[in-house]
């Protein structure tokens, strides 16, 4: 136990990085869900021992965690980070009430192993301050995109869809060629940042077009009747080429 006379304390705990009071205050070095500022999270993850987010696992975008107030007044929370955004990025938290806190990224990261950053949290009251820093790594969720391409002006059309995930080392792609609700094939590869890889689909050669694409990309290419169709969304690239066979290009820029 770390005790302190009057005036400031600054004390390093578990529960956080550092505490200021007006007054005099007893401080127990504990876990982050017994801290004066609570900090748990869902799921695996810390709920009645340990830090927030010690264990230092990829977590798929959004993250939440909960805040609970369990000092004697009430204080004020604000969150920061560079590499993240929170909602809230800050919150009034009354005396024995909590709050969630989610935890996103404001784009697609171009490293396959997500983004790893310091969150850093602060809670301001009338006569306490407390400062904590936990590390967070996120990845977001697989971004998929989608065509559909037909045969000449027949109805004869098949559905291309195709999936890249963030895998820590290099972007995992599947590329799925569906009929009628029914895979017909499934292509797949791991991609490192800045390579690109094309596969040939196991289609028929002909005038094949490109019919329908979704779901909404941040860019496409404008294209007619038989020519190929890109998809960008964030470092990832997607083309359609729709002539002679179909075949897709995925690319992920560094």
């Amino acid at each position: 136990m770390l005790a302190g006379s009057s005036g400031l304390l600054a004390v390093d705990t578990l529960g956080f990085s550092s505490a200021e009071a007006e007054r005099s205050v007893s401080v127990d070095v504990v876990d982050d869900p017994n801290a004066f500022l609570s900090l748990t999270e869902d799921g695996d993850g810390v709920e009645t021992g340990g830090l927030l987010f010690e264990d230092e696992n990829l977590r798929e975008a959004p993250e939440t965690f909960h805040l609970l107030n369990q000092l004697t007044e009430p204080m004020t929370v604000s969150f920061e980070s560079d590499a993240f955004e929170f909602d809230p990025d800050e919150t009034d938290l009354p005396i024995g009430e909590d709050t969630e806190v989610t935890v996103d990224l404001p784009s697609l990261p171009d490293d396959p192993a997500g983004a790893t950053d310091a969150i850093g949290i602060t809670a301001e009251g009338d006569s306490t301050r407390i400062e904590a820093e936990r590390l967070l790594r996120l990845v977001p969720e697989a971004e998929t995109f989608a065509f559909t391409v037909c045969r000449g002006e027949s109805d004869n059309c098949v559905d291309v869809t195709v999936t890249v995930g963030w895998d820590e080392t290099a972007f995992d792609v599947t590329v799925t060629v569906d009929s009628d609700g029914e895979d017909m094939e499934t292509y797949g590869d791991r991609l490192e940042s800045g390579k690109q890889e094309t596969f040939d689909l196991n289609l028929k050669s002909g005038n094949w077009n490109v019919t329908d694409t979704s779901p909404n990309p941040e860019k496409a290419d404008e294209s007619g009747p038989g020519d190929p169709v890109g998809l960008e969304k964030g470092p990832i690239s997607v083309k359609l080429h729709p002539v002679a066979g179909v075949s897709v290009t995925v690319s992920v820029s560094p």
